[in-house]
Formats: structure tokens, sequence, C-alpha cells
């Protein structure tokens, strides 16, 4: 059986500046994605618009 990663958990700054940059743009290149995600010290699969979820 295979193990499930366990659910990121977001900061709140983390959670601002993803719905800031993808409230201006949706879906963002892979250069952009890149960094972002080191900007927030995620991965630039968490880095995704359907990935994060505030509710």
């Amino acid at each position: 059986m295979r193990t499930r990663k366990p659910r990121t958990k977001y900061t709140h700054e983390q959670l601002r500046r993803l719905l800031d940059v993808f409230s201006q743009r949706q879906y963002l290149d892979l250069t952009e994605r890149s960094k972002l995600a080191v900007e927030l010290g995620l991965t630039q699969t968490q880095v995704s618009p359907g990935l994060f979820c505030i509710w």
C-alpha cells in the first residue's frame, strides 16, 4: 500500500501571495511558477492553481 504525502499547510503569507498572483493570472509558465515556489519556500507542484484551497 502506498503512503500518502501529508497535506500542505500554507501559512497566511503564502496564501495571500498565491491568491494575489493567481487573481492576476490563472496560469503561470514554468519559470514564473519556479520563482514563486522558491520565494514562498514551496515546491512547484504546491504552487499550482488547483492545489491550494482556503476553505
